[in-house]
């Protein structure tokens, strides 16, 4: 269970950074201009206890839920708004199917690549040095499978489905211009 000055810490990280972090502003701005309902609890937080994630996209809801018992500090909680904000833009634009595994894979290509996921500080901190050239890849590659795979009707064929939905996914950077 989180401590109390782990949950306002990650309250008040949350509510800054919807206008402070420039990755959530502009992704907020385009699902706006996309036509996207943003209500005004869009990002929740709460306690996920037996949950492996530190943040999700509610599909039910249509919100981003980060769990104050598993967030640490600023940097990451805004990292899990940014990725599971993708996934909300994805739902938004691209209308995904959850039960279809390629466009499960898809979001989670596109989260992994897009959100910081795979900067080399944080996969340093993770032990998950790769070749230099191909880090950024390979990373995006590994967690996309990771997260599809932990997708029960997914799980057995993560790869295969990330390997599908690889070429156009990975290069598909919208609402950007490049890779942030």
């Amino acid at each position: 269970m989180a401590d109390e000055k782990g949950r306002k810490l990650t309250q008040d990280t949350v509510q800054k950074a919807t206008s402070t972090n420039p990755h959530l502003v502009w992704l907020l701005e385009s699902m706006k201009r996309k036509g996207c309902f943003i209500p005004d609890d869009f990002y929740k937080t709460k306690s996920c206890p037996g949950m492996d994630v530190g943040a999700y996209f509610d599909t039910s809801e249509g919100g981003v839920v980060v769990c104050d018992d598993k967030m640490q500090t600023p940097p990451f909680i805004e990292a899990a708004m940014i990725h599971e904000t993708i996934h909300a833009f994805d739902y938004c634009r691209a209308h995904v199917d959850p039960n279809n595994c390629l466009h499960v894979a898809c979001t989670e290509i596109r989260a992994a690549n897009l959100s910081g996921d795979c900067f080399y500080g944080k996969e340093f901190l993770r032990g998950n040095m790769f070749d230099l050239d191909q880090h950024h890849q390979a990373c995006v590659r590994r967690r996309a499978e990771i997260s599809v795979g932990m997708q029960k009707h997914c799980g057995e064929k993560a790869a295969d489905y990330v390997d599908q939905a690889w070429r156009s996914c990975f290069n598909d950077w919208e609402p950007f211009d490049n890779i942030p």
